[in-house]
């Protein structure tokens, strides 16, 4: 704003500046006349008036010239702030959305989120920031020019001002609720093309399989169609009104002309005037031009402040990020879930009701139950992922908290039945979140060797363990991904291992091999695992069958296969 500021004073002078050298071009005589030319004729040591007339035009270009070299400063520090706002408004975004709890990811699309983070990030900058930054600069130099032509003409100057200004005016309240309503739809439309765009490239392999690439292409289309012809709808309102004042401005100017030569016979007496509106004129079209633009794009991009506003205004209530906890909330005795019920957003009844079991430390445990009987939602509150709505997770009968979750989740190894993988080296995959010149190599290659894919990596990839998986492990098979999955849990060397479905896409010889090694850590790490086969959970110390929410029977594979109905059906 002190730029701004001086930069509207220098704009103020250089348009003052014209008004000297056209006095004396128009009238010579003009330089002993006017005292404060005669002042600085004498000082100086003139002895003509041409010399005097290429000193002042001189003056007059030098200070425009610095005035513009100022101005390019100036519109530097502003470009500079408002798009690094890009960068900082993104990376709170972002940070504000890793820092919401797991549950608010089951309610909101990807898309959604990456739409924000990055398109509407970039429709705040372009039409909010910096034309609010311009609207107030340029109204700052406006206003500076018009309190110079006030004072120097009072009712001229008002004159000039009411019509230029009261144009701008009318045809911004003529507008003005288009522009509001556009860019709402722009902002639907926006969310729609980023879902349709990202649902299509995510599920490639269906889409490409099932032939439904036409029905994406369908579904983005008028989004996208609605979303750039809002945008041309809202460029062209912000430039409408200069064709029309640049009319107005040069039919002003002879107009003035003319009014000026009707209350003057001396045309060197009008010159001075007509060249300082003149001047000042090309200084304020241009300035009115981006406050009315400034204004016109605030109007449009008020969707995108609140789609921003509204992810964002709860920040300071969300848990911080926390850096990797010191040291690991260790288990002595067992883990134990205590009358824990936990419901869904929404849901008519609970996904869990009066859940209580106990893993003692170094024991395996198998969930079982058929689709939708709580299994991944009871791992999910083991990790941590979900609160219970009422009752407890406690480690050696201490409750875990907010406070100690952090250390919690660095005792646990989890295996999940999709695994996820990032377009980096295999090494890099396995030690997920690690920076690249930090991974122990080693490590990685020992559990590479327990997840019983070390000899596919050394044999069969052209770079071994530095070969790039390609964007989600594309070039990997199933199995591949889910044994790369295994030697991630098991880098960090946690104490507990959780496998969700770990082993499903695994074939039986593969399955078998990967269950030895785990079956290996037996009472060495305690191991919980869900499985649909269940030959995975043969091997397991207890095994708890799960029904709609409530553990209906438990005990070792031999007592469930012997004694309950419902466990004997899955073995058929």
């Amino acid at each position: 704003m002190i730029m701004v500021i001086i930069m509207a004073v220098l704009e103020t002078i250089g348009v003052a500046s014209v008004m000297p050298f056209l006095a004396v071009l128009g009238d010579p005589q003009a330089i002993h006349n006017t005292p404060y030319l005669a002042a600085t004729y004498n000082v100086f040591g003139f002895k003509s008036a041409e010399k005097f007339l290429i000193a002042l035009g001189i003056g007059a270009f030098c200070i425009v010239l610095f005035s513009a070299a100022f101005r390019i400063l100036t519109t530097y520090a502003i470009n500079h702030y408002t798009h690094m706002r890009r960068h900082s408004i993104g990376e709170r975004l972002l940070e504000t959305y890793l820092r919401q709890p797991y549950t608010f990811f089951l309610n909101r699309h990807s898309g959604d989120m990456a739409k924000s983070i990055l398109s509407e990030v970039d429709q705040l900058i372009v039409n909010v920031i910096k034309p609010g930054f311009d609207a107030v600069a340029y109204t700052v130099v406006a206003l500076t020019i018009i309190t110079f032509l006030i004072l120097n003409d009072p009712w001229l100057a008002l004159g000039v001002g009411i019509v230029i200004g009261g144009s701008y005016v009318l045809i911004f309240s003529l507008v003005q609720k288009r522009l509001k309503r556009i860019g709402r739809e722009r902002a639907e439309a926006n969310s729609e093309r980023f879902t349709a765009a990202g649902e299509a490239l995510g599920g490639i392999k269906d889409i490409k399989l099932l032939g439904r690439e036409q029905a994406y292409l369908t579904r983005f289309r008028p989004s996208s169609a609605r979303f750039s012809k809002h945008q041309a709808t809202n460029a062209t309102l912000s430039e409408v009104p200069r064709y029309f004042i640049e009319a107005i401005g040069f039919g002003g100017i002879i107009g003035l002309a003319l009014m000026l030569m009707a209350r003057s016979e001396n045309f060197g007496g009008v010159l001075p005037i007509l060249g300082l509106y003149a001047f000042a004129g090309y200084k304020l079209l241009p300035a009115g031009q981006r406050i009315y633009g400034g204004m016109a794009k605030l109007r449009f991009g008020a969707a995108a402040v609140n789609d921003i506003y509204n992810d964002l205004h709860e920040r300071s209530a969300l848990a911080e990020i926390r850096n990797p906890p010191l040291g690991r909330l260790n288990v002595n005795e067992s883990i134990s879930l205590k009358n824990l019920y936990f419901s869904y957003q929404g849901a008519s009844a609970p996904a869990l009701k009066d859940i209580n079991l106990q893993i003692p430390k170094g024991s395996a445990i198998g969930l079982v139950g058929g689709t939708g009987a709580g299994k991944t939602t009871l791992v999910d509150i083991i990790l941590g992922l979900l609160r219970p709505t009422s009752g407890e997770l406690q480690v050696d009968d201490s409750p875990v908290t907010n406070k100690n979750l952090r250390q919690w989740q660095s005792t646990l190894g989890y295996v999940p039945q999709d695994i996820f993988l990032v377009d980096a080296s295999v090494s890099e995959n396995i030690a997920l979140g690690i920076p690249r010149d930090e991974v122990d190599l080693k490590q990685v290659e020992t559990c590479g060797k327990m997840a019983q894919v070390h000899d596919f990596i050394v044999k069969e990839l052209p770079d071994k363990y530095e070969t790039k998986v390609g964007e989600r492990g594309v070039r990997l098979s199933g199995g591949q991904r889910q044994r790369i999955g295994i030697a991630r849990a098991l880098y960090h060397n946690p104490d507990i291992l959780v496998f969700d479905e770990a082993t499903s896409a695994l074939d039986n010889i593969t399955e078998k091999a990967v269950m030895d090694a785990v079956n290996a850590l037996s009472h060495e790490k305690t191991i919980i695992m869900i499985a649909h086969r269940l030959s995975t959970v043969e091997q397991c110390d207890r095994i708890f069958l799960l029904e709609h929410g409530e553990i209906k029977a438990s005990g070792s594979y031999t007592e469930l296969i012997k004694n309950n109905a419902s466990f004997q059906r899955m073995v058929i």
